[in-house]
């Protein structure tokens, strides 16, 4: 007769079960990142099953991998990531982590849920206090090592943004970037521009070229216009100039770009002056510029 054989995992208090803790947090992840991309549309509700999600998920996860004080783990895990994201990665947004793409976001999803269970591990698991100390101790490392390197991120998310949504970027010779405004994306790209001597602003706005004729953009209404709507009139070949009170607008074709100037300081003459020095530009050319995402 074969005698009953337990099968009740031993429980390893080492590597094995960071690990395993690892492997729980990254499904963690995976299932967040679905929910990101593939949840309610309401971000509300999608917002609420991504915070609520991971703790009943979690608790059947650890008690699978058999982790240490599985309960107080799963528990406790999400909170760590919370509070991590919070302190470290503040300006790292959720739409910026998938603007690298859905597998890099992915998986960038999974480390994040990785990291936090290991930690919740590491500080739960009894014994082993070199190795609990040592992980714990990497993983902050790395979340303030990403923090200080959240600018890069940010540049990095807004290049993948742009090139994207392939349009050119122009720069005006003589002026230098201020300002980058995502709002308009994917149809339009909002530049602002400053004087380097007399600091006067120029606004750049860069759509497609066959998103319409210049002289058809430039009877398009300009809604931070404060003055009465002026009549366009035609400079130049592809040049269509007019002013709006004290705004002036000039609307011109450059390559596969649709460019329209505007500015409040700078005349229609001065702008339609500035038409000749229009130039294509990298993204790399606005690196440490601000601005605002989508």
């Amino acid at each position: 007769m074969i005698g009953a054989v337990s099968l009740k995992p031993v429980q390893d208090l080492g590597m094995n079960a960071l690990l395993r803790a690892a492997l729980a947090g990254a499904v963690i992840g995976l299932l967040e990142s679905i929910l990101w991309s593939h949840g309610p549309e309401d971000d509300g509700t999608g917002a609420m099953l991504m915070l609520f999600v991971p703790f009943p998920l979690g608790l059947l996860l650890c008690r699978l991998a058999v982790l240490p004080l599985w309960g107080v783990v799963a528990g406790v895990a999400p909170f760590i990531i919370m509070l991590l994201f919070g302190a470290c990665l503040e300006r790292l947004t959720m739409p910026e982590i998938m603007d690298f793409g859905i597998v890099q976001g992915t998986l960038i999803f999974m480390g994040i849920g990785a990291s936090g269970y290991v930690a919740a591990t590491a500080l739960v698991m009894p014994g082993r206090k070199v190795l609990s100390l040592s992980t714990t101790g990497a993983v902050l490392v790395l979340y303030c090592a990403v923090a200080v390197l959240q600018g890069s991120i940010d540049e990095a998310a807004r290049a993948v943004r742009i090139d994207r949504s392939g349009l050119p970027l122009v720069a005006v010779d003589g002026y230098r970037p201020a300002w980058v405004d995502e709002w308009g994306l994917p149809s339009t790209l909002r530049l602002t521009y400053q004087h380097e001597g007399d600091g006067s602003n120029v606004e750049v706005f860069v759509r497609k070229a066959k998103a319409a004729t210049p002289k058809a953009a430039c009877a398009q209404p300009d809604p931070e216009s404060d003055g009465r709507p002026g009549a366009c009139r035609r400079v130049s070949r592809d040049v269509w100039a007019r002013t709006d009170g004290a705004r002036a607008i000039v609307v011109t074709r450059r390559g596969i770009a649709l460019v329209r100037l505007v500015s409040d300081s700078a005349g229609e003459a001065a702008l339609v002056s500035l038409v000749p020095t229009l130039r294509s530009i990298t993204t790399s050319e606005l690196s440490g510029v601000p601005g605002s995402a989508m």
